[in-house]
């Protein structure tokens, strides 16, 4: 018999430079390097969005989701953003895991879980891990929320006070159809939107090259030779099962000193320092 596994990947947007020193505490299982693919393949992803976000907020949100169907030359549409919101359940939940649902939301977070991280925003997802510890780890996703964590100020509009919502949105959605950090330097950090950390100043809306080809291998498929990329599509390997896998919770944290840290299972099990400028 297979046993259930709900394994919460939860990715602090304010998060970590991998490009510095690692320190590895314990274990290794569920590492940022690990691949992450739909269990169902089956697109687009129906995503409900927050009752709770303004009109030019949601503007942003359909944008962002529209410019990773662009991303990929018509390949895939990733997202069917509803224009039926869906309720905010920050004031109904305690913890992270309330937020598991039938329902893909985005939400807009004020009272934010006491589980999570202080982050911009959190991409969570409840899946299945297989062959932990192995070369060929993967992660089956069957479930996504973004969480956006309104005590940070955020604008909608060209320019503003605080953080480009544009960019965060469009940062979450790409850990949302699977993509995980890039490992390039902080001189390197604007050939790419999944760079692990933003700053007040950034404005990413657009993905780059690099996240065109990092898209199309992780799905697959070619880019046109007009794409702007001069880089090499590597298929994806295929991954199978070979065990039923284990009960796993993971959490990417940032604190104000730049240490970025991961838990698993509420234990940290990667230590390492984070560049914020």
């Amino acid at each position: 018999m297979k046993t259930l596994l709900f394994v919460p990947i939860l990715f602090s947007l304010v998060a970590c430079n991998a490009t510095k020193t690692e320190e590895i505490t314990s274990g290794g299982v569920v590492t940022s390097k690990t691949p992450h693919v739909w269990g169902s393949q089956s697109f687009p992803k129906t995503v409900y969005v927050s009752e709770d976000f303004d009109t030019a907020e949601v503007e942003n949100i359909n944008d962002m989701a529209d410019k990773w169907d662009v991303a990929s030359e018509g390949k895939k549409s990733f997202f069917l953003v509803q224009s039926t919101p869906v309720a905010e359940k920050s004031d109904t939940v305690a913890s992270s895991d309330g937020f598991k649902d039938s329902i893909f939301g985005i939400y807009k977070v004020v009272k934010w879980p006491t589980d999570l991280p202080s982050a911009l925003a959190v991409t969570q997802m409840f899946g299945t891990l297989y062959n932990s510890g192995a070369s060929d780890e993967y992660f089956s996703i069957q479930h996504a929320d973004i969480l956006v964590n309104y005590r940070y100020t955020f604008y909608s509009g060209d320019s503003g006070y605080g953080y480009d919502l544009k960019t965060v949105i469009l940062h979450e959605m790409g850990h949302f159809i699977g993509l995980n950090h890039q490992n390039v330097t902080y001189s390197q950090r604007y050939s790419t939107v999944m760079y692990p950390s933003v700053s007040s100043g950034d404005k990413k809306r657009d993905p780059t090259p690099l996240d065109q080809v990092t898209l199309a291998s992780h799905y697959n498929y070619t880019l046109s030779s007009s794409s702007g990329s001069s880089q090499m599509v590597t298929p994806r390997k295929e991954y199978k099962p070979r065990d039923a896998g284990t009960e796993v919770k993971m959490q990417i944290e940032l604190y104000p000193d730049g240490e970025c840290v991961h838990r698993m299972n509420g234990k940290v099990v990667n230590r390492h320092p984070a560049s914020l400028k």
